[in-house]
């Protein structure tokens, strides 16, 4: 009996840790939306892993995204080819403060919000080409090779004519 008081003494205290263990996750985001502008899309892997498991392709995690008027949105992500990674694509519609979090379908506590400034798109400019047509340059080339070559053929044709020496 006393042999198998510290063997389970040891079970009892490792029992809660284990029984916690199920729910714990971690999540690793493959890129952030620090610089992704307003009304585009980000295109984004999540990988989730629990310690000690095979990674899962039977969650259902989700991207939350909130603006600064507290209205959110939900992305849900779709499993991809490898287990335990998960593919988002997610839209901030206007340009403002915002905050995500990532929802793994395993942890029960509340996710951490991760504040996150959205720019506004770059300004699409039509500008008219300041150089000119693409055939130009390949037209000033011809032509300034061809003046070369007539240039060469006249001073072949005309040698210079040099004054007599003096005797």
């Amino acid at each position: 009996m006393r042999r198998c008081l510290p063997l389970v003494v040891t079970l009892l205290l490792a029992a809660p840790a284990a029984a916690l263990a199920d729910g714990f996750a971690t999540t690793r985001l493959s890129s952030t939306p620090e610089s992704v502008p307003a009304g585009r899309p980000w295109h984004v892997v999540l990988t989730i892993r629990q310690p000690g498991r095979a990674p899962r392709s039977d969650l259902a995690p989700a991207i939350v995204i909130r603006d600064a008027d507290g209205f959110a949105s939900a992305f849900p992500a779709r499993t991809t080819k490898r287990p335990g990674r998960y593919a988002a694509t997610v839209t901030f519609p206007k340009a403002g403060q915002w905050t995500y979090t990532v929802h793994d379908g395993i942890t029960a506590a509340p996710p951490e919000a991760h504040p996150v400034l959205i720019r506004e798109p770059a300004p699409i400019v039509d500008r008219p080409d300041p150089v000119g047509p693409t055939e130009l340059p390949i037209v000033l080339a011809a032509a300034l090779a061809l003046g070369a070559a007539g240039i060469a053929l006249w001073r072949h044709r005309h040698p210079p004519t040099r004054p007599p020496h003096p005797a």
